[in-house]
């Protein structure tokens, strides 16, 4: 199945934060788009529920870290009071400790870095940079991901509208020939039969070609 330049270069974190950073057993990018908040990748389906409880309770660690900028972290979410629904269903997830860092450009928060994990005591205080380093990498891997998407978007339209302008100069040489007009009158006609008929331009050419 086809990902995403997006979900390819979240992947890559992920992998990387459950290789490398102590203690984590799931990985989860949220991300935020105005007032739209989703989970756009994730290692784990138990931590895209997990997220999902914070959006619909507009609290969490996860939503803490984006609004407030900061690294929100826990070291056993049994004694957990700041968000008591999300401690109870991360805990019934099978997650005892949970650390997010903020994604950001240009100082706007655009999400946050999630990650679980399974057993009490791993994300101390000293972890935070860590964090802060993976969510910075994260942050990077969205922005240019999406400038590929832009870009790509970009390129298919140029290449579409060339095929447009290929197909219509040919019908507009046919037209030349076989009504024996000039340019302009021969692209006139083809747009009066686009107007008329309330078809593109680039269909009625298609037509002329085929015929």
């Amino acid at each position: 199945m086809d990902i995403s330049p997006v979900e390819e270069s979240l992947t890559k974190i992920g992998d990387a934060v459950l290789k490398e950073f102590p203690g984590a057993d799931a990985v989860s990018v949220t991300l935020m788009d105005h007032e739209t908040i989703e989970t756009a990748y994730s290692t784990d389906s138990d931590a895209t529920a997990v997220d999902e409880v914070q959006y619909a309770n507009g609290t969490g660690p996860c939503v803490d870290a984006m609004r407030g900028n900061f690294v929100v972290r826990t070291e056993d979410l049994a004694v957990e009071d700041r968000w008591p629904q999300y401690a109870r269903a991360a805990q019934d997830k099978g997650f005892s400790a949970v650390l997010a860092a903020p994604l950001e450009l240009e100082s706007i928060s655009i999400g946050a870095l999630n990650i679980y994990s399974r057993s009490s005591g791993p994300f101390s205080e000293d972890l935070v940079p860590a964090a802060r380093a993976y969510a910075t990498q994260a942050s990077f891997a969205v922005d240019y991901a999406k400038l590929y998407e832009r870009a790509a978007v970009t390129v298919e339209q140029l290449e579409e509208a060339l095929k447009s302008r290929a197909v219509i100069d040919q019908a507009i040489g046919i037209l030349m020939e076989r009504e024996k007009v000039g340019s302009r009158e021969a692209f006139e006609m083809l747009r009066t039969a686009s107007q008329h008929s309330n078809v593109k331009l680039r269909d009625i050419a298609n037509r002329i070609v085929g015929t």
